[in-house]
C-alpha cells in the first residue's frame, strides 16, 4: 500500500513534480493498511521529499505528557457537524482536449491517478454545460432572443467533435434565480421525476454570501427545490469564512459545497513544482471544512503546458499539467493537497471538532470521523520550523506524538 517512487523533476520553483507517462506513474496503492486500536496511519507530503508517503506506527496511549510536545491537538469526536459529500475535479472541455492529447496508455494513468482506488479516489465530477472560462472561444446553445421554447437550441460543433471553444458568462440576480426556480426549474424537474437531483444556488464567491442566498431561501416555494449552496474560492483571502456560518444558519438544512477552485490568472503563469500554491489549496480546504463545507472540487482536471488549446491555460495552475509533445503529465503539489482529503476522508464522513492548545499561524488542522469509525486528522505546517505535536482524544488522553517537519502536510488516521 506504500506509494510508488515519484519520478522527480525540478523546474526552478520551490519543490518538484512527479513525472508520469504511458509506462509509469507513482500510484499510492489500492489497499489501505489495517488500522486497529494498537496503531496509527500517517500519510505525509512535504516540500522537499515526500508525496503521500505512508507509515504505520504504534499508538502511544498513556505515555505522553503535554511537556513532551510543542503543540497539542485536541480532537473531540463527540462534537460533530456536517457530513462529507466528497472531493473531485471538473471535466471542462479544455481538460478533455488536454487529456485526449496523450496516448491511450498515458490517459489511463492520468485518469487512474484521479479516480482509481490506487489514486486520489475522486468521487465528485463537475461537468459544465456549454462553454467555460477554459474554452477556446465563447459559445452557447441558443442565442436567438425570445426563444423560450428552445426551438433553435443546438449543440455546438465542439460537442459533436469533443473539441472545444475566451470567457463565458451567465448572470442571474438572486431574485431572477428565485423566480425561475420557483416557477420553472423546480416544478419541471419534479414533474419529470428527477427530484432526486440536487439543486445548488449561487455558485460564486464568498462576497455574495449570505446576501444572494437570502431572497431564495426566504421564498416558501423556491426553497423547497433547493438542496445546497455552491461556493467558489477566488476571494476567500479577502472575505471571512464567517459568511459560511451565516449562510448555514440562514439556509437551514442546505449543504455548502465548494464547486470551483484553481490558481487563477492574477497569480501568474504555471509554476511546475510550486509548493506554496498547494499550500494555498490545503489550508483553504481546512478552513472551509471548519466552516460547514461538505466538499471541494478543483476547476480543471488537466491543463496544457504550452498554454493551449485554451486562452487561459498558460496563466492558470492545475493539479495535472499535460505535455502532449513528450506524452507526459506532471503531478503538481496541488494534486497532493486535495489528495490528502479525497484519499483519506470518505463520503459520509462527519466533521468533528479539532483545536490547537496555543495560538499559532504555523499549523492548520481539521478532522473527520469516517463511516468505519476511524478518525482522520489533517494537519498542514506552513512554517519552515519542525514541531512535536500530540493528538488528544475526546477523553483528553494523548494517543500519539509525531514530529511534523517544516512545509509538510499530514493525514493521521486512528481508530476511535
Amino acid at each position: 500500500s506504500l506509494a510508488a517512487e515519484c519520478t522527480r523533476r525540478y523546474y526552478g520553483f520551490s519543490s518538484f513534480v512527479c513525472v508520469c507517462d504511458g509506462t509509469y506513474c507513482n500510484f499510492d496503492g489500492e489497499n489501505d493498511p489495517t488500522i486497529d486500536a494498537t496503531n496509527v496511519k500517517v500519510v505525509k507530503s512535504s516540500r522537499d521529499e515526500f508525496r503521500n508517503s505512508v507509515e504505520v506506527l504504534p499508538r502511544q496511549d498513556g505515555t505522553i505528557n503535554s511537556s513532551d510536545v510543542n503543540f497539542s491537538i485536541f480532537v473531540n469526536a463527540n462534537d460533530r457537524r456536517q457530513d462529507v459529500i466528497g472531493f473531485g475535479g471538473a471535466f471542462t472541455d479544455s481538460a478533455s482536449i488536454n487529456i485526449k492529447s496523450l496516448t491511450a496508455e498515458a490517459q489511463n494513468n492520468l485518469m487512474n491517478m484521479y479516480f482509481a482506488k490506487e489514486g486520489s479516489r475522486y468521487n465528485l465530477v463537475r461537468v459544465p454545460i456549454a462553454g467555460t472560462d477554459f474554452s477556446t472561444h465563447p459559445y452557447s446553445y441558443d442565442d436567438i432572443e425570445g426563444d423560450v421554447d428552445l426551438v433553435y437550441f443546438d449543440l455546438s460543433e465542439e460537442d459533436y467533435n469533443y473539441k472545444n471553444w475566451a470567457f463565458n458568462t451567465c448572470g442571474w440576480t438572486a431574485e431572477d434565480m428565485r423566480d425561475w426556480i420557483a416557477t420553472v426549474l423546480g416544478p419541471t424537474v419534479s414533474e419529470a421525476g428527477y427530484r432526486r437531483l440536487k439543486l445548488l444556488i449561487d455558485d460564486f464567491n464568498r462576497d455574495t454570501l449570505p446576501s444572494y442566498v437570502i431572497p431564495i431561501v426566504e421564498d416558501a416555494t423556491a426553497v423547497e427545490y433547493v438542496d445546497g449552496v455552491a461556493v467558489h474560492w477566488y476571494n476567500d483571502l479577502y472575505f471571512s469564512p464567517d459568511v459560511l456560518d451565516q449562510t448555514h444558519d440562514i439556509a437551514v438544512g442546505k449543504f455548502i459545497l465548494y464547486t470551483e477552485a484553481c490558481i487563477d490568472p492574477v497569480s501568474g503563469f504555471v509554476e511546475l513544482g510550486n509548493w506554496e500554491r498547494g499550500e494555498q489549496y490545503i489550508t483553504d480546504i481546512i478552513e472551509d471544512s471548519n466552516h460547514w463545507s461538505t466538499g471541494w472540487i478543483d476547476w480543471n482536471l488537466a491543463l496544457d503546458l504550452q498554454g493551449g488549446p485554451n486562452w487561459v491555460s498558460n496563466f492558470v495552475d492545475s493539479p495535472m499539467i499535460v505535455n502532449a509533445t513528450a506524452n507526459e503529465f506532471y503531478v503538481q503539489p496541488l494534486y497532493y493537497a486535495l489528495s490528502h482529503f479525497s484519499r483519506n476522508v470518505q463520503r459520509g464522513a462527519t466533521w468533528v471538532s479539532s483545536s490547537i492548545d496555543q495560538s499559532t499561524n504555523d499549523l492548520k488542522v481539521t478532522a473527520f470521523e469516517n463511516p468505519n469509525g476511524q478518525i482522520v486528522v489533517i494537519i498542514a505546517n506552513v512554517a519552515e520550523t519542525a514541531y512535536d505535536i500530540g493528538i488528544l482524544n475526546e477523553n483528553q488522553q494523548y494517543i500519539f506524538k509525531y514530529n511534523i517537519a517544516g512545509k509538510t502536510w499530514l493525514s493521521i488516521t486512528y481508530q476511535r
